[in-house]
């Protein structure tokens, strides 16, 4: 504190002289009076930005300002109004940092117009001008003090360490019946609520100081070295120099960055990882569990152990239709040997009867060691569960991942149409297929959402609805050399022989398939499709209204009466041949998957709702990814929002989730400095002027997305990454590989995709979500 003083001090003398140099040399009193107001909107200017900072601090750390303890009520238990005072809390914060953000434009703009009356009227001299800039640079450095001063003070600080405040909205929900407080320190619940896709820093340079390096590089050396020898046997030469020479640039990169790592990031480090030792203590010794939630956003749901399972158990028993209990896994080398036999037998026919190549069969033989079977994996809400299916290693995984490859052209090509999967080509959709002239002011919007489409198909009719779709639309003819009638019994093989663990037991599918896996997820759109088609499309009803399905829910437009649409939707539920389970919405307003639309007056209006500006669950190299995560947000956003007010306040709220969870003020002005440069645009002025918004909007709704090049083929590399020079070690990859590789038929740019993907081992996800043991 007593250097803070010092300091400021020394800063304040310094700027009294330069003030007595500018008035010595002002020979008008026009140059003293611009001089004056261009320092005191420079000040205003600078106050404003350390103050969006330091808010944005305070978020970060979850110290709201001590203002807003005023809000709480401490005669009445913290846990019946905790989430609602973090609500408010982090309402008042937005508005604050929308008063700040505006606030800044104004005070750029007045001082561009200060500037540009000097230069147009010719009234200053060099001297005054660097006097002036003088001053302003003291200022800035001012500021930074009380910056650095308050957040080390009031924020980093423990001296205000307070466990009883409530906070701001956070990544961490916890079950009713935890009392949180009980079991957790609230230094264990603020790394807790970073979610669990946080990162902890270093935590491989700490466990392996020794042989850091070597286990860093060691995925990347197999790669190269292994794996892609046995796919080009014939170049195993060129893949050595090339792994020779990316080998010496990883480790002169690396080793430079290991060792200039900070004492302050290897004290976080250290104090971090001592952090989540306890809370793996914690949680042990109080039989509580960590799961991610239903949604796949960056949030934590903390649970009492018994109660998780049990309502495992009773997914398990309430879906006994969809799932077939084999064995107990005592039996696993019988049942897998059974599934792989039969697997391989139908493979040999196909082969045999010339339906398959006898390459296609080597693809697709089965071998013991091919396989591992994983257990079924549970996320966690308030209410319910939901089973996440694992395809790695599985009995059926080479096939789906072969029929993906042969299909997924083919059936995007029948959906593309009448079949998005982005919010961008469902608003695209709505803006330039007539969604408009379908609307008057009496017009009902409608939302069907399946809410059993990964399990409302029988096996059988979902290859008999795919094989009449693609051989409609192929006109029989065969995909790349393979018949429909071959992709049917390829499609049986495998919904009929995927399996799962559950509890020490192998189960299979019954009915449907693995839900949310990539192939499962274009199977079951065009299953849909097939039945919206001959349910909905087909109907004389709908000659006159805009129909659009977006993966597992329909929306269309209803110019007919309220009760016609009643009637309607109850045919639809009573005569349909499968038992589906519908989530029905309709009304002047609705809301699909991140949208929510009204008609106001016969005007399509939509805004983006707010839980979709929650960060999404990611692997690997979160940052990097919520880099192009906030980038792709903002563009949607703006497509999305036909009010500018309402783009305002979700783009705050996406600041708001990043800092939540981590991610530094720098984070957020990079961000949006790089949309600034791309759009040309300054996003504080599009959040005050309709005008300029609207223009920008129209521009991005006719952006059209970047399309991939069609490679060939795409090759994976990856490495474990800890801290260092990530972006200088991507370009020295890249440059080498096509150095090597630009001459040759097969590897080249032009013809394969390369991707060089970091992956971070120590998520809080992975660290702290513990697995049930088989």
């Amino acid at each position: 504190e007593s250097e803070y003083t010092i300091a400021l001090l020394y800063n304040k003398y310094h700027d009294h002289q330069l003030q007595v140099q500018y008035q010595k040399q002002t020979s008008t009193q026009y140059q003293i009076d611009i001089g004056k107001q261009i320092l005191e909107t420079n000040i205003q200017l600078l106050t404003m930005k350390h103050e969006l900072v330091y808010h944005r601090l305070q978020v970060l750390y979850d110290q709201p300002p001590r203002s807003y303890d005023k809000l709480e009520f401490h005669l009445l238990p913290i846990d019946l109004y905790e989430k609602l005072l973090q609500q408010t809390k982090t309402k008042l914060v937005a508005l604050r940092l929308l008063c700040l953000q505006t606030n800044i434009y104004q005070y750029e703009t007045k001082l561009k117009l200060q500037k540009n009356e000097i230069i147009v009227g010719k009234t200053m001299n060099e001297i005054l001008f660097r006097l002036i800039d003088q001053r302003i640079e003291l200022m800035h450095k001012q500021m930074k003090l009380k910056l650095d001063f308050h957040t080390n003070y009031n924020l980093r600080s423990l001296f205000f360490d307070d466990g009883n405040r409530i906070g701001f909205i956070n990544n961490l929900e916890i079950d009713t019946n935890i009392m949180k407080n009980k079991y957790f320190s609230r230094k264990q619940l603020q790394l807790l609520r970073r979610g669990p896709s946080y990162v902890a820093p270093c935590q491989l340079q700490l466990k392996l100081s020794d042989q850091l390096l070597e286990k860093q590089y060691q995925p990347l050396q197999q790669q190269l070295l292994v794996d892609l020898v046995k796919k080009y046997p014939n170049d195993r030469k060129l893949f050595t120099t090339i792994e020779q020479k990316i080998k010496e640039e990883f480790y002169k990169i690396f080793s430079l960055s290991n060792r200039s790592i900070s004492p302050s990031m290897l004290e976080r480090s250290y104090h971090e990882q001592e952090l989540i030792g306890t809370i793996q203590q914690c949680l042990h010794e109080h039989n509580l569990i960590l799961r991610r939630t239903t949604h796949h956003t960056n949030q934590f749901y903390l649970v009492d152990q018994d109660r998780f399972y049990e309502r495992c158990q009773n997914y398990m028993k309430q879906h006994q239709d969809d799932y077939e209990l084999l064995s107990s896994i005592s039996n696993m080398e019988t049942i897998v040997n059974q599934h792989i036999h039969k697997i391989n037998m139908t493979l040999k026919f196909l082969e045999h009867e010339h339906y398959i190549t006898k390459d296609i069969y080597q693809q697709l033989f089965l071998q013991r060691n091919d396989i591992q079977l994983k257990n079924v994996y549970f996320l966690f809400d308030r209410s319910y569960v939901k089973p996440i299916f694992s395809m790695e290693s599985n009995v059926t995984s080479k096939l789906s991942n072969y029929l993906d490859d042969l299909l997924r052209p083919t059936i995007e090509d029948i959906l593309k149409q009448s079949v998005v999967d982005q919010d961008f080509d469902f608003i695209q959709c709505l803006h330039h297929h007539q969604c408009s002239s379908k609307l008057k002011p009496t017009t009902l919007l409608v939302r069907i959402k399946i809410q059993n489409v990964f399990s409302l198909f029988q096996h059988q009719s979902v290859v008999d609805r795919i094989g009449y779709l693609l051989a409609k639309h192929r006109q029989n003819q065969p995909i790349n050399h393979i018949s429909i009638v071959t992709i049917e019994r390829l499609l049986e093989l495998y919904l009929k022989y995927t399996l799962f663990i559950f509890e020490d037991y192998i189960y299979t599918f019954n009915q449907g398939m693995p839900n949310e896996t990539r192939f499962s997820t274009l199977l079951s759109n065009l299953c849909l499709y097939y039945w919206k088609m001959k349910k909905i499309q087909d109907n004389q009803q709908f000659q006159n209204e805009f129909l659009l399905q977006y993966n597992d829910e329909l929306f269309f437009t209803w110019n007919q009466s309220k009760e016609n649409l009643r009637i309607f939707l109850l045919e639809l539920k009573e005569f349909s041949d499968d038992d589906i389970d519908m989530d029905i919405e309709y009304g002047q307003q609705i809301n699909i998957r991140n949208i929510h639309l009204e008609n106001r007056h016969g005007q399509l209006y939509s805004t983006m709702n707010t839980s979709s500006v929650l960060l999404p669950y990611v692997t690997g190299y979160p940052k990097v990814k919520y880099q192009q995560w906030f980038r792709s947000t903002l563009i949607r956003l703006i497509q999305l929002c036909s009010d500018y007010r309402d783009f305002t306040r979700q783009r705050i709220q996406m600041e708001i989730h990043c800092l939540i969870s981590g991610y530094s003020n720098e984070f957020i002005e990079s961000e949006l400095e790089k949309f600034n440069r791309y759009f040309n645009v300054d996003i504080y002025q599009v959040q005050v002027n309709e005008l300029t918004y609207q223009q920008l909007r129209s521009n991005l709704l006719k952006f059209q997305r970047w399309q991939s090049q069609n490679y060939s083929s795409i090759i994976e590399f990856n490495y474990l990454y800890d801290y260092g020079a990530y972006h200088e070690f991507q370009k020295k990859f890249h440059t080498i590989w096509s150095t090597y590789t630009n001459s040759h038929a097969t590897l080249s740019s032009k013809q394969t995709k390369i991707l060089l993907n970091a992956k971070h081992l120590f998520s809080l996800d992975s660290l702290l979500a513990r697995k049930r043991e088989s």
